[in-house]
């Protein structure tokens, strides 16, 4: 074996091979980037990134769930579960960049999926006309690179307006490119699914959990294991605007014993949800493809 050397950059110290790292005073609960870097001394080096989430608070999840942060939104967060009832505190902006930043509760699914939350309230505090995001998300990973489908409602009670369905995916682990469906479908409280057949994904929204409206579609080989999720984000602030805090409850709810369809239609496109001659539409059922 070669003799190598390991590094960890942007916060704490390295003595040996223990790691240190001493929490400021007035940290409120921050996620902190640890970036490990690895050298065998000939001028190859292997690196990771991974973070530290600071919690004033500790995280309360059932049995099989965990927590972490997306991104690098300003604080950590805290989760809680009771009653059935997941309660998100978080604070943003996100650090950097346009991609949702906050923090996740998640657990691990395999093969294909049907997941239902229910989104009660969504509160933010601190900066007039600053939103939140809380929903339901499938990814392929934990880091911040990952292919993901995240379908969400978006508001703030404060306003005294309804809740806004929105979804945004990304497709590719080492793509920035994602696409954003549009907004719809405002009610509250919401209810927000996806489905996973295959490569397939489809976001749906719904006002009673009855009927139910997609509003997006994609095709993505996210792998046999994915990660089900629930996330808070802070959005529409930008880096250096003043911090707010964010809070939303939701409930992880088992879908019907009757399953949906995932409808797709493939074609040249003149502009969102308008497609030109000739068009293939795709409906994917539980058991069976039909076109």
């Amino acid at each position: 074996l070669f003799p190598y050397t390991t590094l960890f950059r942007s916060v704490g110290s390295l003595l040996g091979d223990q790691f240190s790292f001493t929490v400021p005073k007035d940290d409120p609960g921050r996620a902190y980037p640890i970036h490990v870097v690895c050298s065998d001394g000939t001028g190859g080096y292997t690196g990771r990134l991974f973070k530290l989430l600071v919690s004033n608070e500790p995280h309360e999840v059932p049995q099989g769930w965990l927590v972490t942060a997306i991104g690098q939104p300003e604080a950590a967060g805290t989760v809680k579960h009771a009653g059935g009832e997941f309660r998100f505190a978080g604070a943003g902006p996100a650090a950097r960049g346009r991609d949702s930043a906050g923090t996740m509760a998640f657990q691990k699914a395999s093969g294909d999926v049907d997941l239902v939350c229910r989104v009660d309230d969504i509160r933010v505090e601190g900066r007039p006309g600053g939103i939140a995001k809380l929903g339901l998300m499938v990814r392929d990973r934990l880091d911040d690179v990952a292919k993901y489908l995240f379908v969400s409602a978006s508001g703030n009670a404060a306003s005294g307006r309804p809740l806004i369905a929105s979804c945004e995916s990304r497709g590719g682990p080492w793509s920035n490119q994602r696409s954003r469906g549009n907004q719809q479908l405002a009610t509250s409280p919401m209810f927000l699914r996806i489905i996973r057949r295959g490569p397939r994904l489809a976001a749906l929204v719904s006002g009673d959990a009855v009927t139910w409206e997609q509003i997006a579609a994609d095709n993505a080989d996210f792998g046999q294991q994915v990660f089900a999720c629930l996330m808070l984000a802070v959005d529409g602030l930008k880096r250096g605007e003043e911090t707010c805090r964010a809070e939303g409850r939701c409930s992880w709810i088992s879908p019907s014993d009757q399953p949906l369809p995932i409808v797709a239609v493939k074609g040249k496109t003149r502009r969102a949800g308008v497609f030109t001659p000739p068009v293939e539409v795709e409906i994917v059922g539980a058991g069976a493809e039909t076109r």
